[in-house]
């Protein structure tokens, strides 16, 4: 399956679904804005103090990912090697502190390469045998650009120990994102060519590779749906953003949104499913760069037609932008974790963390932006008996060049008990 994708826009085509109608689009994002914004200044004047705590002062350890069934985490050094780490389930802290806990690839791709190509850390996938690894990786002769990086997988074997090897050792590919449904035998990877250009494909079978439709090269990246053989993304329409759904098995691309704003130009939709609403498919967007707003389908039961509404909206005003959002589920509701940047300055200093209910909103500040010119980026969430963690990365911009000053986490102020 290589069909090539035809270079035209998504409004050049038939939709599948009709929009719903703007006047309620817009009565319903006017409510919930005014709502969202009285409870945010409660949630974070309230009785949660915002917290920052360092976890390593490992300089190169930059866009580290974890993997909950695991309790590790995996991340590239500053010479390209590709180490695991373990955490400590119930204190969250890092054995050992460094994060060299087990070397997987001696040659991989150095913490600068990372930054300069760029192309985004290390990931974990799941799969049938557990949670294993996808990363960028440059050939061994040659210069270190993207016409020279490839997608390589590494698989632990029954004695501990890894094995490697590139997934397409003649075509120019980096950036992997995965798919992350639990014992799939079928996962999935999402990555760039040299140019840009998005694909997917199936991590076993190299047949499966396509071009995604109606991505931009360039562009932000694309997500896998959870719980679905899908992906989310953005496309221009009609000189608008607006989310689109593939899905990967029928090639079917149908348009979610219809609404005003430019959905995440800068940053990328997630859909999940969400406990709170009998586990249906709920996803977000980032609007205008400054907007939390997620949709649920509020289609009519037995309706041949999707009816994608806004239920929840977390603005944060033209002068703030939103960066890294992801959501997550603890103890039956979803939550959204990010971090923001405030003009004039542009890199992003303060976590955050927003529930999805419109009936009680909270959107909790979870680190003051202090000290001055911190820039705190890549956050992951990461559950322990002692507490619901954020970690990031955060560096002091004072100074040229930035310099990078470790790991640190912060308590969200969610219950104890882990999920």
């Amino acid at each position: 399956m290589n069909p090539q994708q035809p270079d035209q826009h998504i409004a050049d085509k038939p939709t599948r679904h009709a929009p719903p109608g703007r006047s309620m689009f817009r009565s319903t994002l006017a409510w919930m804005a005014a709502a969202t914004m009285a409870v945010c200044q409660g949630a974070v004047a309230g009785a949660f103090v915002p917290n920052e705590s360092l976890v390593t002062t490992q300089p190169d350890m930059i866009d580290l990912e974890f993997s909950h069934s695991r309790a590790q985490f995996v991340w590239y050094d500053s010479t390209g090697r590709l180490w695991i780490g373990n955490i400590d389930r119930n204190t969250g802290m890092f054995v050992p502190v460094d994060g060299k806990a087990k070397l997987v690839d001696p040659r991989a791709l150095t913490t600068l390469e990372s930054l300069a190509v760029p192309v985004n850390g290390p990931e974990w996938i799941a799969t049938e045998n557990g949670d294993q690894i996808v990363y960028t990786k440059f050939l061994p002769v040659g210069a270190h650009t993207p016409a020279n990086a490839r997608i390589a997988f590494a698989q632990e074997k029954a004695d501990g120990s890894w094995s490697t090897r590139f997934l397409s050792v003649n075509l120019p590919r980096n950036a992997p994102y995965t798919s992350s449904d639990a014992g799939d035998t079928r996962p999935r990877i999402a990555y760039v060519d040299n140019f840009g250009n998005h694909y997917w494909r199936e991590i076993y079978d190299p047949t499966t590779e396509e071009m995604i439709p109606q991505s931009l090269p360039g562009q932000r990246s694309v997500r896998f749906v959870r719980g679905a053989r899908a992906l989310i993304y953005s496309v221009p329409v009609n000189g608008v953003r607006q989310i689109v759904r593939y899905d990967i098995d029928s090639k079917v691309l149908e348009q979610l949104t219809f609404d005003a704003g430019d959905k995440d130009a800068g940053s990328v939709p997630w859909m999940w499913q969400a406990p709170e609403f009998n586990n249906e498919f709920i996803f977000f967007t980032v609007v205008n760069d400054s907007e939390l707003r997620v949709y649920r389908n509020l289609a009519p039961a037995g309706s041949a037609q999707s009816q994608w509404t806004p239920i929840y909206s977390a603005p944060f005003g033209p002068r703030t932008s939103i960066k890294s959002p992801e959501p997550f589920v603890f103890q039956g509701k979803s939550y959204i974790y990010f971090v923001t940047a405030t003009a004039p300055a542009t890199y992003a200093s303060t976590v955050w963390l927003s529930n999805i209910d419109a009936t009680a909103p909270l959107v909790r500040r979870l680190t003051e932006d202090t000290p001055a010119q911190r820039q705190r980026s890549d956050p992951e969430i990461f559950f322990t008996s002692e507490g619901t963690y954020l970690y990031y990365n955060r560096s002091d911009r004072s100074v040229i060049p930035p310099k990078q000053e470790g790991v640190y986490r912060t308590n969200t102020g969610l219950p104890v008990t882990a999920p």
